[in-house]
């Protein structure tokens, strides 16, 4: 039975796509499919959704677990809001201020959303390390959206609740605005301690 990356490599080239093409689909670096086409990891659930979703490739083949390629799901709803999210890209910066969120994986291989923050304080510090105070950091969103250019990934830009959804459902990078956030992300804005240890 064929692995997994060799069946994410044989998908890119049914369809004539180079990896940086495949990548820019699935909206992620291109670095990422040659470590899986090369077995160096495995796709997160949210790669393994969006490459289901666009190819419409059922998540069973791309996991080794049929042989049988086609979803056998009815996919147009769900090809309809990974369009949706796509499209966040090219949403508009309003004037206001607005947070980088990330969904990622944590080592315990549950997903969590991390928001990009700053010191605001140290409450000990001691011959083994230091506790800080960190807090949410404000983002200027055109500095956010050069430097995911520069990685290869791509950023959405959540302007409206229902875009917090399709975040949700297919994670990535996002920069959100301050009232969206304060509405309905408030366990991330919240401060919280954090040990560094010296080495």
């Amino acid at each position: 039975m064929d692995t997994i990356g060799q069946r994410i490599r044989r998908i890119r080239k049914i369809n004539n796509l180079t990896t940086e093409q495949f990548a820019d689909k699935i909206m992620c670096n291109p670095k990422t499919i040659q470590r899986y086409e090369n077995e160096k990891s495995l796709p997160d659930c949210y790669n393994l959704k969006r490459i289901s979703v666009e190819f419409g490739i059922s998540t069973d083949y791309i996991l080794g677990l049929s042989d049988k390629m086609e979803v056998a799901y009815q996919t147009e709803d769900i090809m309809f809001l990974y369009q949706k999210y796509k499209k966040m890209t090219l949403n508009p910066i309003k004037k206001e201020d607005y947070y980088w969120i990330q969904m990622k994986m944590e080592e315990d291989k549950n997903y969590v959303t991390s928001i990009q923050t700053e010191c605001t304080g140290i409450i000990e510090e001691s011959s083994e390390g230091i506790k800080e105070i960190r807090k949410a950091r404000k983002v200027i969103p055109e500095n956010v959206i050069k430097i995911c250019e520069q990685l290869k990934r791509n950023v959405v830009i959540i302007n409206k609740v229902s875009e917090i959804g399709l975040f949700y459902l297919f994670g990535g990078e996002a920069i959100i605005r301050e009232e969206l956030c304060k509405e309905h992300m408030k366990e991330i804005l919240e401060p919280f301690i954090v040990d560094i240890k010296k080495y």
